[in-house]
């Protein structure tokens, strides 16, 4: 069983402490596996530019969970593990994020069955046009001109942690931001 942590895409960790594995790993036949992903602008952050994959692809924490999954395939068996039996499970942006598991090929056959817990399904994935939106933005409180991916590049970690912050303590009215002002989330850009 691969676990993946909430925390709205900015905080918490594979050890959150909302998962006590004990109860089910005594009872025998489960592997617990936890992962930690990209968080925030380190794991969401998409240039406006980046649908041709010539800058900064988007969905960084999607790939980490992809790349994780792929390591257990690999690896399970090495720790008693049954590669043909994974479950993903997730609690609040895990759910989310399994949520776009089910529809990505690159995950197909990967997993073979999934627990979402407390999805947040009022929380749509990023349009691209959501992305370009938010990220100007994001660029904007960098101090960094709309599209100047080297300026971004150029921040220091407590300036994109602070950056990200900021952006989701903001609750706006429109189609882009959402009412708890979640702006990290995955971008549905058809990979």
């Amino acid at each position: 069983m691969l676990f993946l942590h909430g925390g709205g895409y900015t905080n918490f960790s594979g050890s959150l402490i909302i998962l006590e594995p004990g109860n089910l790993v005594s009872r025998g036949g489960v592997v617990i596996v936890t992962i930690n992903y990209r968080l925030g602008l380190f794991g969401m952050f998409e240039n406006i530019n980046s649908w041709s994959r010539s800058s900064i692809p988007g969905n960084q924490a999607f790939r980490d969970q992809i790349l994780a999954l792929q390591w257990l395939q690999k690896n399970i068996a090495s720790f008693g593990g049954d590669p043909s039996r994974v479950t993903v499970f997730g609690q609040s942006a895990g759910a989310h994020i399994i949520r776009a598991l089910l529809s990505t090929p690159s995950a197909f056959g990967l997993y073979q069955r999934v627990i979402s817990e407390s999805d947040p399904l009022d929380i749509p994935f990023k349009t691209p046009q959501d992305a370009a939106k938010i990220n100007s933005y994001l660029l904007t409180l960098l101090g960094c001109n709309s599209g100047d991916i080297a300026c971004a590049r150029a921040a220091s970690v407590n300036d994109i942690l602070e950056a990200t912050l900021k952006a989701d303590q903001l609750a706006l009215n429109d189609d882009t931001w959402t009412t708890f002002g979640l702006v990290e989330r995955p971008t549905n850009d058809g990979n």
